[in-house]
């Protein structure tokens, strides 16, 4: 008699935090601090360095886009808000790319999935195979829960200006990159 009840309370646990935590992500605004000083010195050139590949199998590293804005987006096949904002995502790239922005969506899951999710989702922007390190390296950057997606958006310099743990809605990630293209950084 106790192991049913048992089962059912954990059945019920890991349903309410599974809820809980999707409709956190889904109807909250999570603006991410970005640790200052010495911690994302550190951070984003190990980020720029990480090994990647793309989904041809080729190696790549995200010091390729050097120069630009970039906004890296930590994502997995299996995430629904990283689904719901990747449209949105697509449709910045193709208009902002010209001026100097590049989205990059770098997948935190397997080769086969993300492969297949490219194929019915297609974005405007390159997807790259990452590292389970990647999602470490994300809590030096502000991701201290190590959710997904997260976003993070580098100036022309490599700084983080910015970052959003969920789903980042277009228009306030639009004003943040037209902000970035006004100041020439």
């Amino acid at each position: 008699m106790k192991r049913p009840l048992l089962r059912v309370g954990l059945l019920l646990v890991v349903l309410a935090s599974t809820w809980g935590g999707y409709y956190y992500s889904q109807h909250r605004l999570l603006p991410t601090d970005i640790p200052a000083g010495a911690v994302v010195a550190e951070a984003i050139p190990r980020l720029l360095a990480a090994p990647l590949q793309d989904l041809a199998g080729q190696n790549r590293t995200l010091a390729e886009w050097r120069g630009k804005i970039l906004v890296i987006n930590l994502w997995a096949t299996w995430c629904t808000p990283c689904k719901d904002e990747m449209p949105a995502f697509s449709r910045i790239h193709q208009q902002l790319s010209d001026n100097g922005v590049q989205f990059i969506g770098v997948a935190l899951d397997s080769a086969e999935a993300v492969r297949a999710f490219s194929v019915q989702y297609p974005v405007s922007y390159p997807l790259l195979l990452g590292e389970s390190e990647l999602g470490a390296l994300s809590t030096q950057l502000g991701n201290r829960v190590q959710g997904l997606p997260f976003t993070l958006v580098l100036d022309r310099q490599g700084r983080a200006v910015a970052s959003r743990l969920g789903r980042w809605p277009e228009e306030h990630l639009r004003k943040q990159l037209q902000s970035l293209l006004t100041t020439g950084k």
